[in-house]
């Protein structure tokens, strides 16, 4: 759905944010780990928020993207002025959140899933 996200979307949780494009295909297999993640703390635990760069892409892309790779509670967004004040150069670079707003991760490789549970673990109390 169509909407504005701001800093209050995501308050008193971690928030992950994830910037890519829909023909990524490591980052579409690192939105697969992080999903899988995601379900195992029960869909709720934290924010995700997936940022296309791709200025040629659209809404139903975005979605269609999402509901194959993510979680269908995930926020979703075209964000090429976010990915420019976060200075993103590259695909696959990634920024969490913790629930005060403070970053406290940024990675730019693929997404294994052995690499989410010490990032997200400690922000979410495990």
């Amino acid at each position: 759905e169509k909407g504005f996200i701001s800093k209050q979307s995501f308050q008193g949780k971690p928030l992950f944010v994830f910037f890519t494009t829909t023909w990524c295909t490591p980052c579409q297999i690192g939105a697969q780990n992080l999903a899988k993640f995601d379900n195992e703390k029960g869909g709720d635990a934290f924010n995700v928020l997936i940022v296309f760069v791709d200025d040629k892409e659209s809404d139903p892309q975005f979605v269609q993207w999402r509901d194959s790779y993510g979680n269908d509670d995930w926020y979703v967004a075209k964000g090429i002025k976010m990915a420019e004040t976060y200075k993103v150069q590259f695909l696959d670079t990634k920024y969490v959140f913790d629930k005060d707003g403070i970053i406290r991760w940024v990675d730019l490789k693929p997404l294994p899933y052995s690499t989410i549970e010490p990032v997200l673990g400690s922000l979410l109390g495990a």
